[in-house]
């Protein structure tokens, strides 16, 4: 990952490259693999409300680049 711009957060930045972010609804290109509020409608997932980084019982999402996707659950 190339990083493009540092955020608040520590240790954290978006990067250069972009992903594509795939729910039950649709998808968004990302450079931040971090849902909003406002994103959760357009995916169509229920991600838990949670302090920045905290990824404990993650309900899964797919992320989709450029050679593959991978999916969490």
């Amino acid at each position: 990952m190339t990083p493009d711009i540092a955020l608040s957060q520590p240790g954290q930045f978006t990067c250069k490259e972009q992903v594509n972010l795939v729910g039950l609804k649709g998808r968004g290109k990302v450079t931040q693999a971090e849902v909003a509020m406002t994103e959760q409608f357009r995916l169509g997932i229920l991600p838990p409300i949670r302090e920045s980084g905290d990824v404990e019982q993650n309900p899964g999402i797919t992320l989709e680049g450029p050679v593959g996707a991978v999916s969490s659950a």
